[in-house]
């Protein structure tokens, strides 16, 4: 596989250029935590950075999923003891293909686009 090609300057690309914001011309756009377009609002669990998961419960996958599997009466009784913080978030692993900027999904080394091209009949093993 080839990295992408960058676009080649013109009058298209100079227009929107004009149009586009500073902070949205990057190669990958990472917003704000707290930005009102891109991203929900944070966990309401004291101290807890993460985004979210719903507008409707206010927590995190983390917290979320802690809330459900002990079976909380009420958000207020969980967030009075919400349990030990979440554990860190580790750097994604790149997929294992040549350009692909996607993260890992399998074992195999591959994104999950690329595992399902790998799943294709005529398709050679990984491991030979």
């Amino acid at each position: 596989m080839t990295t992408a090609e960058k676009p080649t300057p013109g009058p298209v690309l100079a227009k929107l250029m004009a149009v586009v914001r500073p902070e949205f011309r990057a190669e990958i756009y990472v917003p704000a935590p707290n930005d009102p377009v891109f991203i929900s609002d944070q966990c309401i669990v004291a101290d807890c950075d993460r985004t979210a998961e719903t507008l409707k419960q206010r927590l995190c996958c983390a917290h979320w999923q802690r809330f459900r599997k002990k079976n909380y009466s009420s958000i207020e009784q969980f967030l009075a003891d919400p349990g030990p913080p979440t554990r860190g978030r580790k750097a994604l692993a790149a997929c294992v293909v040549d350009g692909c900027r996607h993260a890992r999904w399998h074992r195999s080394g591959l994104c999950r686009k690329h595992c399902g091209y790998r799943k294709r009949p005529g398709q050679p093993d990984l491991s030979a």
